[in-house]
């Protein structure tokens, strides 16, 4: 999640595929910001059979803000990988990210290679660990779009006039 809130992100790992959506801003009709998140689960699990459990989340429909709003790092291409580049979900985007980081993939040369996508997928250990996952991605995009709608809110403060000192 955010990097007040990484309890989701820690327990699991991902890796994006190279697919992008392309989205955009939408104004919705009735002005709120907002976005929606649609979950897939794994449909079969077997109790001490099935090693791992997978959860795709994506966002769409945004109204009044982005759609990529999942964080990605981008790892070097390493033979621990198999030769190949691992882009590795790390959370929902703070505001602070979604203003800084580009969508779809990093800017080439940047430390650390962070992104934003629409999408995340990731495999768990066990499907309560998927459940408890999607419920902390919930709650951390609520906080995010809250933290936005807070945002828009500006009062002036007293100003200041520099070389305004006596000589």
């Amino acid at each position: 999640m955010s990097s007040s809130s990484s309890s989701s992100s820690s327990q699991s790992s991902a890796s994006a595929t190279t697919t992008t959506t392309t989205t955009s801003t939408t104004d919705c009709a009735d002005g709120k910001k907002r976005i929606q998140l649609v979950p897939t689960f794994q449909k079969r699990f077997i109790i001490n059979a099935t090693d791992g459990f997978r959860l795709k989340v994506e966002a769409k429909n945004p109204c009044l803000m982005e759609a990529e709003i999942f964080r990605y790092y981008r790892y070097p291409a390493a033979q621990i990988y198999g030769g190949k580049i691992l882009d590795e979900f790390t959370g929902i985007c703070s505001w602070a990210d979604l203003v800084e980081l580009p969508k779809d993939a990093p800017i080439p040369g940047t430390s650390p290679a962070a992104f934003r996508l629409s999408y995340f997928d990731v495999v768990v250990r066990t499907e309560a660990l998927a459940y408890e996952t999607w419920a902390l991605v919930k709650k951390d995009v609520d906080h995010l779009v809250q933290t936005l709608i807070e945002g828009e809110t500006l009062e002036e403060e007293t100003s200041y006039w520099s070389n305004t000192s006596p000589s």
